[in-house]
């Protein structure tokens, strides 16, 4: 097993060592798969059997790039198809089968799901309780929106076509997914502040976010 570990490390397969461990344990493929790592979250029409996907944001450390059902979906598939780890919030119990479910694919990729590793640090609670309790900030633009209203902007975009229905909705979805990235780095410190691996991760981890995310 040693010897395989070390040879899906150096071949870059988190998967082996996701199927491993545990959910919650899955924040130990980040200080060493973090460069094939993206994060994501959809919205969605609601939450019914008939529920639609309305938009997708991924992330990559740098850049934002959104997927809006009736313009580019398609794109999707084959940008999600670069990266070896998924980073979400809840997205093994619904963003993975729901896309998996709704563009007709499937998603092999590794998965850190920070709403289990976040709960097994005993942070309970949604993602928006969760960032205010560790001091993760979002734009005024979309403090206050939630699911439901993330439901209703995207139906008054369907019936009215007006744009601005649509920005707030990709600007909502967007900090739910960028909002990971600082969550994530947390995480890892929080498992390694009293081991020696504490420095380590440092010394990889992503210097202070000076400019914008970058969006396409």
């Amino acid at each position: 097993m040693l010897a395989r570990s070390q040879e899906a490390l150096a071949a870059g397969e988190p998967r082996f060592f996701a199927d491993l461990l545990k959910p919650r344990e899955c924040w130990r493929l980040f200080p060493d798969f973090r460069q094939q790592a993206a994060y994501l979250d959809i919205e969605t029409s609601g939450l019914d059997a008939s529920a639609e996907l309305s938009v997708i944001t991924l992330y990559d450390g740098l850049i934002a790039r959104h997927y809006i059902n009736g313009e580019n979906l398609d794109a999707f598939v084959d940008d999600v198809a670069r990266y070896a780890v998924l980073i979400t919030f809840g997205g093994r119990r619904f963003d993975i089968p729901f896309l998996e479910r709704a563009l007709n694919i499937r998603l092999p990729q590794a998965q850190i799901d920070l709403c289990l590793v976040l709960h097994g640090l005993g942070y309970r609670g949604g993602l928006k309780k969760i960032e205010r309790a560790l001091g993760v900030c979002r734009d005024a633009a979309v403090v206050g929106i939630d699911g439901l209203a993330a439901v209703s902007l995207w139906r008054r975009y369907q019936e009215s076509g007006e744009r601005r229905f649509l920005d707030i909705l990709l600007a909502y979805n967007r900090a739910d997914t960028v909002n990971l990235e600082p969550l994530m780095d947390m995480v890892c410190r929080m498992h390694l502040a009293d081991t020696p691996f504490a420095a380590e991760f440092d010394e990889f981890a992503a210097p202070p976010r000076h400019e914008p995310v970058r969006m396409t």
